[in-house]
C-alpha cells in the first residue's frame, strides 16, 4: 500500500529514484518543468496512449504501463501522476495498483505540491525554486480569493431568485444535491450564506466590506421571501464535516495555506484541531451552548441564516429521525430538511419535493472524487480527535433533534480509534 502521507513528508527518494511522470500531456510538461526547477530529474513519461509510446518529451522517453512494470522490477522508481482531471488521477492510481509495482513512492498532483511545500528547505532545492514556487502558490490563492470576491459582488445584483434553493451550512453534502437537480434542467441556486460570515470578511479591504454585509441584494431576499420558494437543507456528522472542511480549504487554497516547511502533516492537523478546541473554550455561545462561530458551528446556522432570513425555526418543528427528513411548510416557504447519512434512501422524497419523478443522486461521496482522495483516506485513519470536541457536538441537545442515540453511538464508534485517550 502506498504511504501517501509518508511520501509527502520525505522527498529524499525523489532525488535518488528514477522519476516517471504518468501522463504525457500538457500537465505532464508542466510537472516536468516544476520538478526540474526543484533539481529533480525526470527520466521517463508513462502513458496509456499507444500512439505516444517511443516518443519523447523534453528528452524523456514515453513508455507504456507494461514497460513501467519492467522498469520498476529493475530500478528504484518514483511515480508522479501528472494529469489535471481528478477522474483520470483515480484511473491512473488504480492502474498503478493493478500493475503490482514494487515502488511505494507514488504522488498525486496535489500530493507532489504538498510534498514540495513541506520540504521547501530541503538542501537539494534551489533558492530560486523556493521563491518561484512560493510566489506561484500565493498567486493561485489570490486568484481564487479574487474570484470569490467578484462572485460575491455579482450576487448583489441577483434580484430574481429561482423557486428552488439548496441552502445549507458549508460542507454538508449539498453540492451533490444541487448538481443532481440542475443536471435535470431545473433552475436551482446553491447558497450557504445570505449574510456572509465573519470568516469571509476577515481579510476584506475596508472599502469592500459593504459588499459583504449581505451575500445577496435586498431585492433578492425580499423576492425570495414573497414568492413560493422551496428550500433544501442538510445536516451531517459534525466531525466528518470538520475534516471535510479542512480538505476543501486545501483543495481551494493549496497546502501552503495550511502547512509550512518542515512541519509534519499530521502535526498540522493536530494543531488545527487544538485551535478549534480553543475556539470552543473562548468564543461566546448562545443560550443553547452553540458557538457564535459560523464555520465551526453546525447548528447555529439554522438560527443565524434560515430562521433569520425566512423566519423558519427548524428546532420548533418535529424531525423524523428514523426516516431522516422532515418537511416544513410555513406561509409561502417549504423547507426539506434531511440528514446526509440518509441521502441515498431519499431520492424519491427529493424528487417529489422538486417535482422530478426521475430524480437520481450523483456524486454522493464527494471525497472519493476529489483530487485529495488518497491523502484524505490516510488522514482519516490517523487524525486524533480530542474527546472534548466530540462531547461538544454529541452531547449537544440540538444534535438530539436530528439524530437518535443509536446514530450518535454509531458515529462515536466510527471515530473511536481516532479519539485521544
Amino acid at each position: 500500500m502506498v504511504d501517501y502521507i509518508g511520501n509527502l513528508e520525505n522527498i529524499d527518494k525523489l532525488y535518488g529514484a528514477k522519476i516517471v511522470l504518468y501522463g504525457a500531456g500538457c500537465q505532464g510538461e508542466i510537472m516536468f518543468n516544476l520538478l526540474t526547477m526543484a533539481n529533480m530529474r525526470v527520466e521517463f513519461f508513462c502513458d496509456g496512449n499507444r500512439r505516444k509510446h517511443g516518443a519523447s518529451v523534453n528528452g524523456a522517453v514515453i513508455i507504456s504501463p507494461s514497460e513501467l512494470k519492467q522498469l520498476d522490477s529493475e530500478e528504484d522508481v518514483a511515480i508522479v501522476i501528472a494529469v489535471e482531471n481528478p477522474s483520470y488521477v483515480h484511473e491512473i492510481a488504480e492502474t498503478i495498483e493493478r500493475l503490482g509495482l514494487r515502488t511505494k513512492i507514488v504522488y498525486t498532483p496535489m500530493g507532489i505540491k504538498a510534498a514540495l511545500t513541506l520540504n521547501l528547505n530541503h538542501p537539494k532545492m534551489d533558492d530560486r525554486f523556493r521563491i518561484l514556487f512560493s510566489a506561484q502558490e500565493r498567486l493561485r490563492r489570490i486568484k481564487i480569493e479574487s474570484s470569490y470576491l467578484a462572485y460575491s459582488r455579482i450576487q448583489r445584483y441577483f434580484v430574481d431568485p429561482p423557486a428552488l434553493l439548496v441552502y445549507s451550512p458549508l460542507k454538508n453534502g449539498t453540492s451533490s444535491v444541487h448538481q443532481s437537480i440542475t443536471r435535470l434542467g431545473y433552475e436551482c441556486q446553491h447558497i450557504h450564506f445570505f449574510r456572509n460570515p465573519e470568516h469571509e470578511m476577515r481579510n476584506c479591504p475596508p472599502d469592500d466590506k459593504a459588499y459583504f454585509e449581505r451575500s445577496y441584494s435586498d431585492e433578492f431576499l425580499a423576492c425570495a421571501k414573497k414568492r413560493r420558494t422551496k428550500v433544501i437543507t442538510l445536516v451531517r456528522d459534525p466531525l466528518a464535516r470538520i475534516l471535510s472542511g479542512i480538505f476543501q480549504t486545501l483543495d481551494d487554497a493549496g497546502f501552503d495555506s495550511f502547512l509550512a516547511a518542515d512541519v509534519k502533516l499530521m502535526d498540522a492537523f493536530d494543531r488545527w484541531i487544538k485551535e478549534r478546541i480553543a475556539i470552543i473554550n473562548s468564543a461566546p455561545k448562545d443560550p443553547f451552548g452553540n458557538l457564535y462561530h459560523y464555520f465551526m458551528e453546525l447548528f447555529l446556522w439554522f438560527d443565524e441564516e434560515l430562521k433569520s432570513v425566512f423566519g423558519i425555526d427548524v428546532f420548533a418543528h418535529p424531525f423524523d429521525r428514523e426516516r431522516g427528513y422532515t418537511l416544513i411548510r410555513q406561509g409561502n416557504i417549504e423547507v426539506l430538511v434531511m440528514k446526509l447519512e440518509k441521502l441515498g434512501a431519499l431520492e424519491s422524497v427529493i424528487g417529489e419535493f422538486v417535482g422530478a419523478p426521475d430524480f437520481k443522486l450523483i456524486n454522493i461521496n464527494e471525497a472519493d472524487r476529489k483530487m485529495y482522495k488518497y491523502i484524505y483516506r490516510q488522514v482519516r485513519e490517523k487524525i486524533k480527535i480530542p474527546r472534548e470536541l466530540a462531547s461538544y457536538y454529541f452531547d449537544n441537545p440540538r444534535m438530539d433533534h436530528f439524530y437518535t442515540e443509536e446514530e450518535k453511538t454509531a458515529f462515536l464508534e466510527k471515530w473511536e480509534r481516532n479519539m485521544e485517550a
